[in-house]
């Protein structure tokens, strides 16, 4: 396959990607966590109902957003996820046009050669 037809390809799952997500809270999102570099998506500021410019791109922007009672479960889950190498699933409390609401968090952990946890890459769900 040619470069052109590797980026048509990658063009048309990006636009089935947008249109599956359509007007549902999903986000993704990617934590570097040797950098401490927090990328999100679209879906992500949606879901926390925050602007671009607002957001500045650190895991300490997500924790500030995370219900108090909820964010050492969601803390905890991260860690297990680094440590245990496997897949991770959490729920938790987000401010939402000025009401706590559930998201349901799931992803992974990737590692380098030695085991040491790079980054973990996932998906936020916002239940009705």
């Amino acid at each position: 396959m040619n470069l052109e037809g590797v980026e048509r390809d990658l063009r048309l799952i990006e636009r089935r990607r947008k249109e599956a997500l359509g007007g549902a809270y999903v986000g993704t999102w990617e934590w570097d966590i040797v950098t401490n570099a927090l990328w999100w998506d679209q879906g992500m500021l949606d879901i926390y109902n925050i602007d671009a410019s607002d957001f500045c791109g650190t895991y300490d922007d997500w924790a500030k957003r995370v219900h108090p009672d909820d964010l050492g479960k969601a803390v905890k889950s991260l860690r297990e996820c680094m440590v245990s190498n496997a897949r991770y699933y959490y729920e938790f409390r987000v401010l939402h046009q000025k009401e706590w609401r559930k998201v349901v968090g799931a992803g992974n952990c990737i590692h380098d050669a030695d085991g040491k946890p790079l980054r973990i890459t996932g998906i936020n769900i916002l239940t009705p």
